[in-house]
């Protein structure tokens, strides 16, 4: 249900910017310092040179004709890894799951609840025989239920998830043991409030069970997590002001004991989508503020807006929707982009001192978006990130793979 909603959080924030808003476009005023303007132009896979470090695209799986997205991926050595996502229609999909064993991406079997509508949101994998996707599954708008798949090494199975609401979902997972996984999203108990509360379970290596976090949020969600010990975990994500109509960053922490909301600085509306830790006083979340990309850096003491480019023509909506920490001095976010009204793909990169875009492929005509994107343990630098495009008029979503790599380097 979270990612459902992107399209509309951005709208609802950027009626809040307004005036603010138009003077980022335009690259004037204070404002326009803070969030900064760049392009590199659509990059077609045509345009990527044959030997160097780039994103190329690589052949995906698609499940069915129509209807293929990845929302998820992430990587356990640079023979293994795992993406996920759905096929088959909103209203009628069934989950998506591909591996990538070292020369090519295939489908991987994979369960769906029957009669359900079958999502996959977040991914989390400790091995080659421990992995976990999480997500949601519905009928119509009213009733969503929880969704949670693992990875024995033999198969993909559904495990019951808790429901404390008509509408659930969780949007993401972090996994610090085989007895200790942590999955975040939202809950809402009347489909008619539409009003959803932050909702945080956890697998105890026997059951997953809800985590009360007393925190109380208007329209409150969690869409990533990022989990570094026991005692040292966070989940970030929106929450609407008292208007009901802006919303805010949500950052959330735990202690080992109990979870608090720790503020941000520079906000001015926003919601965050990636979250990723190198230590506990090196993290970076990321999300959209209105129609731009938005970026933040935890120091260990605080949260802090940090500028990021704002490529295309300031007509349609730019945001960062994942991200992954490689070292102090080389951070990845990826999103997309929007030019003459189509979205592209855009992929900035963190050098220790400023984000910058980097040439990532757009491979259809109409849109282009990537959702996820993790580094490649044991390799030299290599990255995977996933999305979808929509490749011609029929308006048929594709899976999309790009790699971040260089194919004449050594090996």
């Amino acid at each position: 249900m979270y990612k459902q909603w992107r399209v509309i959080v951005a709208v609802v924030c950027l009626l809040a910017v307004g005036l603010a808003g138009i003077s980022v476009w335009a690259g004037v005023g204070p404002v326009a310092q803070l969030f900064g303007t760049a392009s590199v132009g659509v990059v077609r896979p045509s345009d990527l040179p044959a030997c160097g470090p780039a994103w190329r695209p690589v052949q995906a799986a698609a499940g069915g004709a129509a209807y293929n997205e990845l929302h998820a991926v992430t990587a356990v050595s640079p023979t293994l890894a795992w993406a996920a996502g759905i096929y088959g229609g909103e209203q009628y999909a069934l989950t998506l799951i591909e591996r990538w064993d070292g020369t090519r991406w295939g489908e991987v079997e994979s369960p769906s609840i029957p009669d359900f509508s079958n999502h996959l949101y977040g991914i989390a994998a400790l091995s080659g025989s421990d992995a976990w996707i999480v997500g949601a599954s519905h009928q119509g708008t009213g009733l969503w239920k929880t969704l949670a798949i693992h990875w024995d090494g033999v198969k993909w199975s559904i495990t019951p998830t808790p429901d404390t609401g008509s509408i659930n979902s969780l949007n993401a997972a972090a996994a610090l043991s085989t007895n200790e996984v942590w999955a975040v999203g939202d809950v809402t108990t009347s489909a008619r409030t539409g009003g959803s509360q932050v909702l945080v379970v956890r697998w105890d290596g026997r059951a997953w069970n809800v985590v009360d976090t007393g925190i109380t949020t208007q329209n409150g969600t969690l869409g990533s997590i990022a989990a570094i010990a026991p005692d040292d975990i966070w989940a970030a994500g929106s929450f609407a002001d008292k208007s009901g109509t802006v919303l805010q960053p949500l950052f959330l922490h735990w202690d080992g004991k109990s979870w608090r909301q720790v503020s941000a600085t520079d906000l001015s509306g926003g919601t965050i989508w990636g979250m990723s830790a190198r230590s506990s006083d090196d993290i970076w979340a990321v999300g959209s503020f209105g129609a731009l990309t938005a970026a933040f850096h935890w120091d260990g003491t605080a949260w802090k807006r940090v500028p990021t480019p704002n490529p295309g023509d300031g007509k349609g909506n730019n945001s960062l929707n994942a991200v992954t920490v490689v070292s102090a001095h080389e951070v990845w976010a990826v999103g997309s982009y929007s030019e003459g009204g189509v979205d592209r793909s855009l992929a900035l990169r963190w050098d220790g001192n400023a984000w910058t875009q980097t040439p990532a492929p757009s491979l259809g005509d109409y849109s282009d978006t990537l959702n996820a994107i993790t580094q490649v343990p044991g390799s030299q630098g290599e990255m995977w990130a996933v999305g979808s495009t929509i490749a011609d008029r029929s308006g048929d979503n594709l899976p999309v793979v790009l790699h971040y790599s260089d194919p004449c380097g050594a090996k």
